[in-house]
């Protein structure tokens, strides 16, 4: 168990390394100079010249990417090349409003999904299976910035009951959270309805029925709990994938999220706001899965890692 644990912390630092590093190297190669951009095209030789040196960017490229790993031990992801500011005080600023974002929109999807697919898989091929498989095709499918924007129009012009955009007030929160959630509530409807349908269909099953027990009991304690290994993945996943795929979200309703950060930061070239956003992304993805991977063993014991 150690060993595997272990294995997989490496493989996942490893992986957070490369990534990290692909976009450092990226933004140093991506076309135009950040300091002209920050400056404007009328700035001097001289003022440019000075701008590099303030921010280290006259020195090689191998020196800046060890003093930047150095920095990113300490926490200290350096100053903002266009305004500045401290860059670690503005990400953990940020990052409280993504996964306030994220977690909202996740128990909505997951309350969701498990509910619908469970219903969905115990009335196979009858008109609320067909109809729930006809939605969450259409929510997987529909772009969320089209479904933001939707509902934006419904609930924020056309009746008023939400706001359209920032996050002044809990009412803020519901049309960002719902847009992401029906994304995710969509994926996790079908897995779970699959995952039901496995084990509805296997002998076990077939024998809780057959000592009388009941078939809330048999649904809800015995197939969902068999079921949770791989219902438990599709969370994580999601999770995950909520972190990331929050940035759209946020930028359609001006949620003052990393989404919206990053977003700001690729625009004006801001290379340090842009590698902290992504090393959390990165990172809160890695580690999720890293949690859901250690905590198979304590859902289904008949997983044992060598």
């Amino acid at each position: 168990m150690f060993k595997h644990i272990l294995s997989r912390v490496i493989r996942a630092v490893i992986t957070l390394v490369l990534l990290v590093s692909f976009i450092f190297i990226a933004m140093h190669y991506a076309p135009g100079d950040p300091v002209t951009t920050m400056l404007g095209a009328g700035a001097g030789p001289e003022k440019i010249r000075a701008m590099k040196h303030k921010y280290g960017l006259d020195k090689p490229l191998a020196y800046q990417y060890v003093d930047w790993w150095q920095r990113m031990i300490r926490a200290d992801f350096g100053i903002s090349w266009k305004t500045g500011t401290n860059v670690s005080q503005r990400l953990f600023r940020s990052i409280k409003y993504t996964l306030v974002l994220a977690s909202t929109a996740m128990v909505i999807a997951t309350a969701i999904g498990i509910l619908a697919g469970i219903v969905s898989a115990t009335k196979r091929d009858k008109l609320f299976d067909a109809t729930t498989r006809s939605i969450t095709l259409v929510g997987i499918s529909l772009p969320t910035f089209v479904l933001g924007l939707g509902l934006m129009y419904i609930f924020a012009y056309l009746v008023d009951w939400f706001p359209s955009s920032g996050a002044t007030s809990l009412k803020s929160l519901v049309l960002p959270a719902i847009t992401l959630s029906l994304w995710v509530a969509g994926s996790l409807t079908r897995l779970v309805r699959s995952a039901m349908l496995d084990v509805l269909n296997q002998d076990y099953i077939t024998g809780a029925r057959a000592k009388g027990f009941s078939e809330r009991f048999v649904i809800y304690k015995v197939a969902l709990k068999n079921a949770g290994v791989t219902i438990l993945t599709v969370l994580g996943l999601q999770f995950g994938l909520l972190l990331g795929g929050s940035v759209i979200t946020e930028v359609v309703f001006s949620w003052p999220g990393l989404g919206q950060l990053m977003v700001e930061g690729v625009k004006s070239r801001d290379t340090p706001v842009v590698q902290g956003c992504v090393l959390f992304f990165a990172g809160g993805f890695i580690v999720v899965n890293l949690l859901v991977d250690f905590i198979y063993s304590y859902i289904d014991p008949r997983i044992r890692y060598q």
